[in-house]
């Protein structure tokens, strides 16, 4: 989708009212991040109930340029870069 902040239109579509929301985004680690994030906050008792939405913008990254072609040559040439490893799934891979 173009638009941006999917959480702020995710959370208009569910018509919920909420009393924050939060988008992370830290690249490959932005699940982990959010998910750190949720839990700091309910055992600090910033809040009750978290939920964490995690999403990837597979479609809008070029694969066809340089660039691309350089990220595939820092992955595993044998296993990862065959199959069309995503960056979160290296980042994943990689604990």
């Amino acid at each position: 989708m173009p638009q941006k902040f999917f959480s702020t239109y995710l959370i208009h579509h569910l018509g919920l009212d909420l009393h924050q929301s939060m988008e992370i985004s830290t690249g490959g680690t932005s699940g982990a991040r959010a998910l750190h994030s949720a839990v700091t906050d309910i055992r600090t008792g910033a809040v009750n109930t978290a939920v964490v939405l995690a999403t990837e913008r597979n479609s809008l990254i070029e694969t066809s340029g340089s660039y691309f072609q350089y990220i595939l040559r820092v992955f595993d040439v044998e296993f990862q870069s065959p199959i069309g490893m995503s960056i979160p799934g290296v980042y994943a891979q990689s604990l």
